[in-house]
């Protein structure tokens, strides 16, 4: 570990080109451990909870066309996205084509959630296959 510092160091120091490069090799270390971060903190945030049962009020629906991401070589289909709010908690998930077509703004559901340890965010893990009355 101090080899890699001591080489960082000398790269810091070559101007130039070093200093470019050992700021982007920074850059690019800060924005994968936030990354490791994130997903840690969503970990401890939402798994093994207790399923909770409730009606939601579908918020808003949401609909990303399938594309690529060049830079990682990273396709990603299409995606069809549903905010509810249940219990004054607001989550999303995703679901399949046939449901979201099915779905209307403003249509309440059953879902199965948890409430986050943490951040108190509704994580939603089902949603019924049609609406109910409120």
């Amino acid at each position: 570990m101090i080899y890699i510092l001591n080489e960082l160091m000398e790269m810091f120091q070559d101007w130039p080109l070093g200093t470019i490069a050992g700021i982007l090799l920074a850059c690019l270390v800060l924005v994968i451990i936030g990354l490791v971060a994130w997903r840690v903190f969503v970990a401890i945030d939402s798994w093994f909870l207790a399923e909770r049962a409730g009606k939601g009020r579908i918020s808003k629906k949401e609909f990303n066309l399938a594309h690529a991401v060049t830079g990682l070589f990273l396709v990603v289909d299409d995606e069809y996205i549903v905010y509810v709010e249940v219990d004054g908690r607001k989550g999303s998930i995703m679901i399949d084509k046939a449901r979201y077509s099915k779905l209307s703004q403003d249509e309440w559901v059953d879902v199965s959630y948890s409430v986050g340890r943490i951040s108190g965010w509704a994580h939603i893990k089902t949603l019924s296959q049609s609406t109910v009355t409120v």
